[in-house]
């Protein structure tokens, strides 16, 4: 990499991350719609859904101001909120013990596809959001004031 590939790899990773970021909010919300579409087949969306939306839209929103601010905590609560994302969409919808397990309605494939894409964008913003973090270009702890 010459002197000026280096300056400028910083701020390719952070547009990388800035969009594939809210790339995964897009499709986060394209699942819960899904979920709302789809309440007839899997019968009406528990309690627990509903409480746990605000949290997780508060979540990203605070993810997305400070990735937009290129603030050094954002590469971390990115990485995070990708592993709880991929996590959560493994833990309620694949497994055959999660409390809307997929294998258990006949679903359209849409639905399918709004479990899987957003585990593999989740998947390279995770990746993406290390690199920032290891090339060194997002201290670990924020700055001293």
């Amino acid at each position: 990499m010459t002197p000026q590939d280096q300056r400028s790899h910083p701020d390719r990773l952070w547009r990388v991350l800035t969009w594939s970021f809210a790339l995964l909010l897009v499709l986060v919300v394209a699942h819960d719609v899904d979920h709302v579409a789809n309440q007839d087949i899997t019968g009406n969306l528990s309690a627990a859904f509903w409480v746990f939306l605000p949290f997780q839209y508060a979540a990203f929103a605070l993810v997305v101001a400070l990735v937009l601010r290129h603030d050094s905590r954002a590469p971390s609560l990115a990485a995070l909120v990708c592993v709880v994302a991929i996590l959560a969409f493994t833990g309620a919808h694949l497994l055959s013990v999660g409390p809307l397990a997929y294998s258990d309605y006949d679903l359209p494939v849409i639905s399918w596809v709004l479990v899987f894409v957003p585990m593999a964008v989740a998947a390279f913003t995770l990746a993406v959001a290390l690199r920032l973090r290891i090339d060194g270009t997002a201290p670990i702890a924020p700055p001293a004031a």
